[in-house]
Parts: structure tokens; sequence; C-alpha cells
């Protein structure tokens, strides 16, 4: 009987000359941080905020605190890998398996308009049901799809995000959704 050596190759998407976006494991409440360290050493970084506000009594007050915690997004070539990882509070890059795969644009961009930083005008939309494909043409989530898996009122939408392995669960106005042409119905 003849072996054959299997030829296991990792997949590495960092490249050259071309950025690209990979997400990286940060140290608990130091994402913030680590995205200005970044920057300063010329890196583009990205930590998705949100506002967060809490009442003490009579005062009110406002910060912003991570979407996805333990996360920050980095655009960067392959010469900017170990300085990526030199960076103080910095633990590892995501993987899947022994693969360091790329994030798109498409969902870097998603995670900005869940967050409010890009807003689209809203349109009117078309009858909706349980397992319908639909997709946000309104507000902060505009071009986001998912599949319609509630109609109480607000229609909740259940997405994800695949490179990064999140799953939100959200509440959409109906007036802010739109029937794609694809259905999830068995």
């Amino acid at each position: 009987m003849i072996r054959t050596a299997q030829h296991t190759s990792t997949i590495n998407h960092l490249h050259e000359s071309q950025a690209r976006w990979f997400a990286i494991n940060t140290k608990y409440k130091a994402e913030k941080h680590i995205t200005s360290q970044l920057l300063r050493q010329d890196i583009i970084a990205y930590t998705p905020l949100l506002e967060s506000v809490h009442r003490y009594g009579k005062k009110v007050k406002s910060h912003q605190v991570p979407l996805i915690h333990n996360y920050v997004f980095v655009k960067i070539k392959k010469a900017d890998y170990v300085t990526v990882l030199e960076t103080q509070y910095v633990f590892r890059f995501v993987k899947q398996g022994q693969h360091l795969i790329s994030i798109p644009e498409r969902e870097i961009q998603i995670l900005k308009q869940i967050v409010g930083e890009e807003y689209r005008a809203t349109l009117v939309d078309t009858d909706l049901y349980v397992g319908d494909a639909v997709e946000v043409i309104g507000g902060n989530l505009t071009g986001l799809a998912g599949k319609l898996i509630s109609t109480k009122g607000n229609h909740n939408m259940l997405v994800e995000l695949a490179n990064i392995g999140c799953q939100f669960q959200i509440e959409i106005d109906a007036q802010l959704l739109v029937k794609k042409k694809r259905s999830y119905r068995a």
C-alpha cells in the first residue's frame, strides 16, 4: 500500500500591497485604547461604538461602549501584522481554525450602519410574511439583509455576519423593510 502525504495548507488572506480587514481579540474594556494606539501607529483600526446612557439619581451620564466586546477591526497589509500583535492588550488575530481570513468591506459597513455611522433615506414596503428574505431600506441599518422571524407590530429580523460569526436579532419598523426575491420558506 502506498501512502501519500496530505498537504495541509493554511489560508492566509494577508496581502503584500492590498490592505484588508481582520478582527483582533483584545483585553476586555481596552477596545477604545487599542484603537487609538493603532491609529497613532498609522494602522487603520475600527471599533463599532454605541451610545450608552445611565441615570444616577438626578444625573444623566452617557458614554460609548463597544458593540462587540473584546474585538477591534484592523485594515492592514502583511507588513503590519506583527505591529498589531505587539500592541498592548492585543491577544491574537481572530482565525477560523488555522486560517487567517479577511472580513469583507461590506460587513464592516454593516457594523457602521448598526451603530449609526451611516444613514440613507427611507422608502415604503409591500406585504411581508414570516420566512421571507428581507432587506432594510432605510435608517441606520440600510442594506442589511436577513430572514423575517416574527410579525408582531414591528418586524424581528435575524441577521448573521458570516466571517465574524455574530448574530443579531433586532426589531425593525415594517416601513423600513422590503421583501427580497429569494424566500427562506420550506
